[in-house]
């Protein structure tokens, strides 16, 4: 039942980032600074919450030390 929870969380942030998206690039389209910037301020409220979530999801799929960058050692 958890893992259900996860993937009703996970779709129900996909989401809002989607509407997020549209109503960001509908801002810019139509050169509305008032409305880009409140946009702005939507996008840091939903890292500073979606940011704390990524971490975590990271330890959960990550199974060792993360893989080397091609030609870096």
């Amino acid at each position: 039942m958890p893992s259900l929870a996860i993937e009703l969380t996970q779709v129900g942030i996909a989401v809002l980032l989607n509407a997020w998206n549209a109503r960001f690039y509908d801002a810019l389209q139509n050169k509305n600074a008032a409305a880009f910037g409140y946009e702005l301020l939507i996008f840091a409220a939903l890292v500073a919450t979606l940011g704390s979530e990524l971490p975590r999801r990271g330890r959960l799929a990550s199974a060792g030390d993360p893989p080397a960058l091609p030609g870096r050692q």
